[in-house]
Parts: C-alpha cells; sequence; structure tokens
C-alpha cells in the first residue's frame, strides 16, 4: 500500500474501523465532536469519530462513547484489538489511539418505579 491512501481508500478504511468498534461490547458510539469535525473527509464523505490521516495513515484515531459497566481500560483493549483485526490486512495500523469521550448510562426502566421510592425516617 502507497503512503498515503486514496480518498476513496482512506473512506473504506476508516468505515471499516467505525464498524468494527461499533460490534465491540461496551461501545454505545462514536463521537464526531461537538461540531462534527472529528472525522475522515474522503471523496465527498464523512465518517465520524474516527480519522485516518494522510500523513500517516498507518495510525487511526477513534473518539467513544461507552456504556457504563465495563471498565474503560477493557473496553479500549477490545476496541484495539478488533480494529486491527480488521483493518490489518489493509492497512496494518503502527497505532491504534482510542479517545473515550463520554460515558452514558443505561437509560432508567419506566416499569421499574423503585428509582422513584425514598425510604426515609421520620
Amino acid at each position: 500500500m502507497s503512503s498515503d491512501p486514496s480518498g476513496s481508500r482512506r473512506a473504506e478504511l476508516a468505515r471499516a474501523a467505525a464498524d468494527a468498534a461499533r460490534t465491540t461490547s461496551g461501545v454505545a458510539r462514536l463521537d464526531g465532536g461537538a461540531l462534527g469535525e472529528f472525522a475522515t473527509y474522503a471523496d465527498g464523505e464523512r465518517v465520524e469519530g474516527v480519522r485516518i490521516g494522510r500523513e500517516d495513515p498507518s495510525t487511526v484515531r477513534l473518539r467513544l462513547v461507552v456504556t457504563y459497566g465495563r471498565p474503560i481500560p477493557e473496553i479500549a483493549a477490545d476496541v484495539d484489538a478488533v480494529v486491527r483485526d480488521r483493518l490489518g490486512p489493509q492497512l496494518r495500523p503502527s497505532r491504534v489511539d482510542i479517545d473515550v469521550v463520554d460515558v452514558e448510562t443505561p437509560a432508567p426502566d419506566p416499569e421499574d418505579d423503585s428509582s422513584l421510592r425514598h425510604d426515609t425516617k421520620e
């Protein structure tokens, strides 16, 4: 592979990295930043939450929102492994940088009213 993959190739790699990250347990979604600026832009396409650079295409950067419950280092290690596995034959990333930018908690179950009860002692 050349050191500067074409725009369509970068977009393809970014989509593959995004899909791989989304399949990882504990990943809620990818995050493109407040204005959607964290993305790979190529051939009129924008893949949010993933950057595969023009200067160094062997470095993949991801911005993730994770769900509460699993330790963040475990989620990051799993994302690193699955992205490397998915991109290995195509890109062979030298680095997979993962930024966890938020943690989401599950929405409360509307059928469970226990969170509305308060034990008060008088």
